[in-house]
C-alpha cells in the first residue's frame, strides 16, 4: 500500500467510526423516546377513571334518572 492509499484507508476508517457513534447516540435517544411513549401509553390505557388492567372500559348501568320511558 502507497502513502495516498493509507490516507484513504484511515479516511474512510475515521468516518465509519464517526457514523458508528452518531448511530449509537441516534439509538439511545430513540430508546429514550420508545420509553417515554411507553409511559404515555398506559397512562392512556390506565386512567384514573378506568382502571381496567386490560385497558377495556366499563359500563356502567344508566342512572336513575335518565332512564328511557315504559311503552
Amino acid at each position: 500500500m502507497d502513502h495516498s492509499e493509507l490516507e484513504l484507508t484511515a479516511s474512510i476508517f475515521a468516518s465509519v467510526k464517526e457514523q458508528e457513534a452518531q448511530f449509537e447516540k441516534l439509538t439511545r435517544a430513540l430508546e429514550e423516546e420508545w420509553c417515554h411513549v411507553s409511559v404515555q401509553l398506559e397512562c392512556v390505557r390506565v386512567s384514573p377513571q378506568d382502571a381496567n388492567p386490560r385497558g377495556q372500559r366499563h359500563t356502567h348501568p344508566p342512572a336513575s334518572g335518565s332512564q328511557s320511558p315504559s311503552v
